[in-house]
């Protein structure tokens, strides 16, 4: 026996016999104890399958055993090892004291199924047009990969103002496990443009603000006298409107007219900004009353009631107010036996600034004392010859006082002569006081130097669009003689004028254009506003599939106004297609109804009327299309699964040639909707037995060759 093995032994027994005689005899049995019995495992494990990166199973059978102690041992060896499965089989060995030993194996298989996570994945968002869109590439971890690959496809498709950019994220490992990411980026433009005030006027002022204007020196703005800026647009529209918003008096208000001036500035978007300021028109100068031969009536006396003259003829001019007539009142008084009649005209203009002169007429009751009176009056403040650039800054006839004892009446005469080219008004005054005394006479000589600067009226009107203008001129001819053109410096909005002339022909732009014309000699100013509209005809290609929708939408660029109609003036609907206006926009939607080419004409006007023409050419193809690719596969991007038993099932011509290929398709939230190794153009839009919604969705192709081709395909029952 071992004496390793503790329980192997040998038992002896012996027997012995004697007889009466004492004979004796023996018999010898030996029983051998022995252990050839190996232990026995229990509960083995399965063989398992696990994930790449998980760790190795460290659960063991258990061990049975009669007689000893045993030993167990674990050994791991490599079965196979491919470049995505590896296979280690467990072996455990169990030995008890004597020897007796027993094996029992595990394998256990790494495999790489799981696809790569993106971690931190940008989510969908919408950014502002000009903004730099946001360059956030996801990052991308895999179990067993430590460098997947990353793949990125980008597509954008149209608004109506606007584009949405979808980028997709493919990740792969190196086994070949895909996951695909999708964001959506909304490029849209909902900030108003800015609007900045040039004239001087208003450099100052805050939208809503009130500026106050002399009614002499009223400022009439224009479109021209605000800067406008855009994010997106490089020439928005502005539009500029001015209104009365109620009249007022001095006293009571503080102002006789209240007037709104506003910009609009509107981007192509519709994005409008506003500014306003309010402008009081103030008048504080009174009326001036006089007598049509100038001056005012004199005071006088008079011997008898007979000699009291009628009133005189006293009119009322104003700065501001037109029509304005002076009332008359009379009074009597006694005063020392002496009748005095007072008369007095007042005039109130719109301002409610008051004006007036008094007359007195003294009748005596006793000899006129003016009688034998011989002085003559005198003339004061007689005004001064003066020279003036043309009629407009002729001065009013200036109000001569006459002094005299017995009161005197002053009388001017007026009367116009050309001389040298120059007009030469003369005004011409003379007082005579109560006894018929005159004074000497004083000539004011007023010279217009030569002719006055001619410019065009203020012209605030549109000219007749013309098609194909883009870059054309429109001329104007001005009221004056080609060879006195250099005789004025011209000014087209706000910058010096050099397109040159052709006679008397100005050449303006398309668009709102303002131009001055200064009388270099004079310095007389002028100014003409233009509106010229010119329209192109605009042509828009629309390629569709059949029974596919698409909104396109007119370039309004050439318009002028902001608040824009359309409506189809040939061929709404037809065989191949039809064209449908968008309520609330400018936007034609298209749809196509069977393979051809369908022409539509739209125009489109504004507040302005300004018009243009829009003709869209729409070309609706199958509902397949084949797309070229390498390798002699070619995809077909659409297809329509409605039974019809034409295009029902997703193509890809040369997949049967790859039987190793394998196809993906995925929705925009980046689910998985159909696998298949050794597709076999078989895939009809359905998942898990369900129909898929119509729609893009996105595709991987594998060839098996180590190739991989992704794109869109477009389901549309």
């Amino acid at each position: 026996m071992t004496e390793k093995c503790a329980n192997e032994y040998q038992l002896i027994r012996t027997w012995r016999a004697i007889d009466a005689c004492g004979n004796e005899t023996t018999a010898t049995q030996t029983i051998t104890v022995e252990d050839k019995k190996a232990p026995v495992f229990a509960n083995v494990p399965q063989n398992v399958t696990l994930e790449c990166g998980m760790p190795m199973p460290t659960n063991a059978p258990s061990v049975l055993a009669d007689c000893s102690s045993i030993v167990v041992k674990r050994l791991e060896s490599i079965v196979s090892e491919l470049k995505c499965e590896k296979t280690i089989r467990i072996t455990w060995t169990a030995q008890d004291d004597c020897g007796n030993a027993t094996t029992a194996t595990q394998l256990v298989t790494f495999k790489d199924t799981q696809a790569p996570v993106f971690v931190n994945a940008p989510r969908d968002t919408m950014v502002q047009c000009g903004v730099n869109l946001p360059a956030i590439a996801p990052q991308v971890v895999d179990n067993c990969d430590p460098t997947p690959s990353v793949s990125l496809l980008e597509k954008q498709d149209s608004m109506s103002c606007g584009v949405v950019i979808t980028r997709t994220w493919v990740a792969k490992d190196q086994c070949g496990n895909l996951r695909m990411f999708e964001q959506r980026i909304t490029v849209k433009d909902t900030i108003a443009p800015v609007i900045k005030t040039i004239h001087p006027n208003l450099t100052t002022l805050k939208n809503g603000d009130t500026l106050t204007m002399s009614c002499e020196n009223v400022r009439i703005f224009e479109p021209q006298d605000v800067s406008v800026s855009d994010n997106c647009d490089v020439n928005p529209k502005v539009v500029f409107e001015d209104l009365a918003v109620r009249r007022g008096t001095m006293t009571r208000d503080g102002f006789t007219l209240l007037m709104e001036c506003a910009w609009i500035a509107t981007d192509k978007c519709g994005n409008k900004a506003f500014y306003r300021v309010f402008v009081k028109i103030t008048d504080s100068i009174a009326p001036i009353l006089r007598l049509p031969s100038g001056g005012v009536p004199a005071d006088m006396i008079v011997a008898t009631e007979s000699q009291v003259p009628p009133a005189a003829n006293v009119t009322a001019t104003d700065n501001c107010s037109e029509n304005i007539k002076p009332v008359l009142t009379e009074t009597r008084q006694t005063i020392d036996n002496q009748t005095v009649i007072t008369r007095c005209w007042s005039a109130i203009d719109e301002a409610g600034n008051t004006a007036t002169v008094c007359q007195k007429i003294t009748i005596g009751t006793a000899t006129n004392p003016c009688a034998n009176d011989t002085e003559a009056p005198r003339l004061m403040s007689a005004p001064a010859d003066v020279v003036v650039a043309s009629r407009k800054d002729v001065p009013t006839p200036t109000i001569v006082q006459a002094n005299d004892n017995c009161g005197a009446t002053v009388q001017m005469t007026e009367k116009e002569e050309v001389m040298n080219g120059d007009t030469l008004i003369k005004r011409t005054w003379i007082a005579t006081d109560g006894a018929g005394n005159k004074s000497p006479s004083h000539t004011q000589v007023i010279t217009i130097r030569k002719k006055a600067v001619i410019c065009p009226d203020l012209i605030d009107s549109k000219v007749h669009s013309q098609v194909g203008c883009q870059n054309d001129t429109f001329g104007i001819c001005l009221p004056i003689e080609p060879n006195q053109m250099s005789n004025y410096t011209f000014t087209l909005n706000n910058a010096p004028y050099t397109a040159g002339f052709n006679g008397c022909e100005v050449k303006i732009p398309t668009g709102v254009s303002t131009l001055i014309i200064t009388d270099k000699q004079t310095g007389c100013v002028d100014s003409a506003r233009y509106v010229i509209t010119c329209s192109s005809l605009q042509r828009i290609d629309v390629t569709l599939y059949e029974m596919q929708t698409e909104t396109v939408c007119p370039d309004l660029k050439e318009m002028l106004g902001s608040r824009f109609k359309i409506k189809n003036i040939a061929t709404s609907v037809g065989d191949f297609g039809t064209f449908t206006l968008v309520p609330g926009q400018t936007c034609i939607s298209c749809a196509a109804n069977k393979v051809g080419k369908q022409t539509a004409t739209f125009v489109i006007s504004d507040e302005l009327g300004v018009n243009d023409t829009a003709i869209i050419n729409m070309v609706v193809l199958p509902r397949a299309l084949k797309v070229e690719e390498p390798k002699g596969l070619k995809f077909y991007n659409a297809f329509s699964p409605n039974g019809d038993g034409l295009n029902d099932l997703f193509a890809i011509e040369g997949a049967l040639e790859l039987p190793d290929n394998e196809l993906r398709i995925f929705n925009r939230w980046g689910t998985e909707v159909f696998k298949a190794k050794g597709y076999k153009n078989d895939w009809g839009g359905t998942w898990q037995g369900q129909v898929i919604p119509d729609g893009t969705y996105f595709y991987i192709f594998d060839d098996g060759a180590g190739k991989t081709y992704s794109g869109y395909v477009q389901i549309q029952r």
